[in-house]
């Protein structure tokens, strides 16, 4: 039986040396050219009409064949992770019709989970019942450009738009304000929940702001923590428990045992070893 496994397992390798086998040899002859089997054997192989061929043998229950299942988990690199949490704003902010950063707000709001953000957005009679529940700005339509003679409120220089931005709300800064701003805020470890300067307005600073704004090492250490941040509240994703490594693990179903690309095994649920 050995041998007849063996075989078949072959068979697609040894075809070209069965027909040329098979080309010389009469109809009767049988010879075991191959050397793979024995004659008395032959029975339990089925040839077909012109002895052409050998019908292969159904492989599906050799316990020699392994047929390995999809993990239920992902190991992602840091890229991959920012590449997630890109996608998922970018998902929720076309599926509602609201702004990056109002999609961002809410997901944060909803540990990162897209069903639920989007059961909570059209749970109410409008997004802007949904936002006031909790606690996201409201989207407002506001002029584009200062006004004539504006001044930064935090430096009261007059401000033009080429050298002062704004937020949603529409309270505009100069350049050089918000960097100092950004600076302060990034620097104690702020990404997501940096405020607009202008005193008790709920707007938060958008990832494009920050970007235009600061240098690109201080904009790498904002999106470090804005990284930070997501992984910290999505319950689906963790990083790996082995010290120093920065790959992360994606499970979007309770898994206990997982295996990191570095070869570390932990329990994704407690981040300790994997227990039953």
């Amino acid at each position: 039986w050995a041998s007849i496994s063996l075989y078949h397992r072959f068979l697609p390798i040894m075809s070209d040396d069965k027909d040329h086998a098979q080309t010389n040899s009469s109809p009767g002859d049988q010879t075991n050219t191959g050397g793979e089997y024995d004659s008395d054997d032959q029975s339990e192989c089925e040839f077909n009409s012109d002895n052409e061929s050998i019908n292969e043998v159904d492989m599906s229950d050799d316990p020699s064949r392994v047929v390995e299942a999809p993990l239920p988990y992902r190991v992602l690199t840091q890229e991959q992770v920012r590449t997630s949490q890109r996608q998922a704003i970018t998902s929720l902010a076309a599926t509602c019709v609201v702004p990056l950063k109002t999609a961002s707000d809410l997901l944060s709001k909803c540990k990162w989970q897209v069903e639920i953000a989007l059961e909570k957005f059209y749970g109410f009679e409008n997004a802007e019942q949904c936002l006031q529940s909790l606690g996201i700005p409201v989207p407002v339509s506001v002029s584009l450009l200062p006004e004539a003679g504006t001044c930064c409120e935090i430096c009261c220089d007059v401000i033009s738009v080429a050298t002062s931005s704004a937020l949603q709300c529409g309270h505009w800064f100069c350049n050089d304000c918000w960097l100092g701003h950004f600076t302060s805020r990034i620097n104690e470890g702020q990404s997501a929940e940096i405020p607009c300067m202008h005193h008790k307005c709920p707007e938060r600073a958008t990832e494009q702001l920050v970007r235009s704004v600061v240098d690109s090492n201080l904009f790498q250490k904002y999106s470090d923590f804005l990284m930070e941040s997501f992984i910290s509240t999505n319950p689906s994703i963790k990083w790996c428990s082995a010290p120093g490594c920065e790959y992360a693990i994606c499970a979007d179903v309770p898994v206990t045992g997982v295996t990191c690309l570095c070869g570390h095994e932990f329990c994704f649920l407690c981040g300790g070893e994997i227990h039953d």
